[in-house]
């Protein structure tokens, strides 16, 4: 088959989300018409252009099993990774054949200022500012998948996830993998959202891209990945 026709299935998805943590529960509220965008309550946002933000409440690291540290967006990613590879029915061999393609904007922006915070003091330790790199959630899935396969981490603002699907898609027809979870993911950091508001990329009211009145966007938190699989290893399992 040309590789440029071949089929890609998504055969697995998750989320951890303001709207929900597990993809079931994001799917009620968002037919149920609510909104995940409320004030912040993590981070002092008193001076920022807004205080409203989309917050992931209720999230337990673990339940998933994890107990050590691991940076609260890469949190984010690798449960959203897990859900979708239950939900497509991933064995433990076939986690280890799975390549990764994340898609962020900040990465690990509360890791990152916990770096500056402690850059301040000179005692930043190896560990704490691996966790700040973007990459840090595919490295942490792959050792805890024990994957061998291909990795890519990819950061291109707002469309970071959408590329990081697209990358996967070219994979799966080049033949790199057979599957690939990919998503993207975000964290919320007071940093971060300060530069936006800076900028006046946040709005200083309300989210409505649209409206012809809009006036810019508001933030938030969470992880999203789907599994893409060929059509062969579909059939084969």
């Amino acid at each position: 088959m040309n590789s440029s026709r071949r089929r890609i299935f998504i055969t697995g998805m998750g989320t951890v989300c303001p709207l929900g943590l597990h993809v079931s529960d994001f799917w009620k509220q968002l037919i149920a018409g609510q909104s995940g965008i409320a004030p912040i309550a993590k981070l002092d946002t008193s001076g920022l252009r807004n205080q409203n933000g989309g917050e992931v409440k209720g999230f337990d690291w673990q339940e998933y099993g994890e107990e050590g540290d691991c940076d609260e967006a890469s949190q984010f990613a690798f449960a959203a990774a897990v859900e979708a590879a239950k939900q497509a029915g991933l064995s433990e061999e076939n986690l280890r054949a799975t390549g990764l393609v994340y898609g962020t904007n900040f990465g690990g922006a509360a890791s990152w200022e916990a770096v500056c915070d402690l850059a301040r003091e000179e005692i930043v330790d190896d560990e704490t500012f691996r966790q700040f790199l973007p990459d840090h959630a595919a490295v942490y899935t792959a050792s805890r998948w024990n994957s061998t396969a291909p990795r890519a981490t990819l950061s291109n603002a707002c469309s970071s996830g959408t590329h990081a699907l697209g990358l996967a898609a070219d994979w799966l027809r080049l033949g790199k993998c057979e599957t690939v979870v990919a998503g993207g993911f975000d964290g919320l950091g007071l940093s971060t959202l300060a530069g936006l508001s800076i900028l006046r990329t946040i709005s200083p009211d309300a989210l409505r891209p649209f409206d012809k009145s809009r006036n810019g966007t508001l933030f938030g938190e969470g992880g999203a990945m789907l599994v893409l699989e060929s059509e062969e290893s579909m059939n084969r399992r």
